[in-house]
């Protein structure tokens, strides 16, 4: 049974499948299909997506970004260092490439290159609340906690209803009080 919440999505699916039929060298409609699947918890399918945009177009920075995230979320944080290297080769200013990479690097246990990837991010895009959360966790990782505290109290500035920094920011105390 099909949930309404859901329909929006399938009609964007289907539209992104019909404009590709009629131009299948289109990268953006590829990339965007992918990040509506990404949306929707395909993961594989929206990987494979993104490499049909790359097909079409290999100096496509965005399609790299979002390829690194869905391989983070696919649990292979080497490939998407990769894709977000390739990304930032293409786009050196590139916040939301450098955030992914700043993940990626994270997940692979680089804590200190992850803090620069973010920081750089976050010189580009003061502003991100999820760059700022970023920062702030790996920060906390590198046990540096009264940095990954003010870093949290600033994402909650940024955005005050971000349940997930609330989270981060109340086990970041409670790390400190140990």
């Amino acid at each position: 049974q099909r949930r309404e919440r859901d329909y929006p999505r399938s009609l964007a699916e289907r539209s992104y499948r019909d404009a590709l039929l009629h131009s299948p060298a289109h990268a953006g409609a590829f990339n965007n299909l992918g990040s509506l699947l990404l949306k929707m918890g395909r993961l594989e399918e929206a990987e494979q997506s993104y490499r049909s945009a790359l097909a079409v177009n290999p100096n496509y920075p965005d399609a790299y970004s979002n390829l690194a995230k869905v391989l983070l979320d696919l649990e292979r944080p080497k490939e998407s260092e990769d894709c977000c290297r390739r990304a930032l080769a293409l786009k050196p200013d590139f916040s939301e490439g450098l955030n992914n990479l700043g993940c990626a690097l994270r997940e692979l246990g680089r804590l200190e290159e992850s803090e620069q990837s973010f920081r750089k991010a976050l010189a580009l895009t003061p502003d991100d609340p999820m760059v700022s959360i970023n920062l702030g966790n790996v920060l906390r990782d590198l046990g540096r906690l009264e940095e990954a505290t003010g870093c949290l109290r600033r994402t909650l500035a940024l955005k005050p209803d971000f349940l997930e920094a609330h989270s981060n920011l109340i086990f970041t105390l409670d790390l400190m009080e140990r």
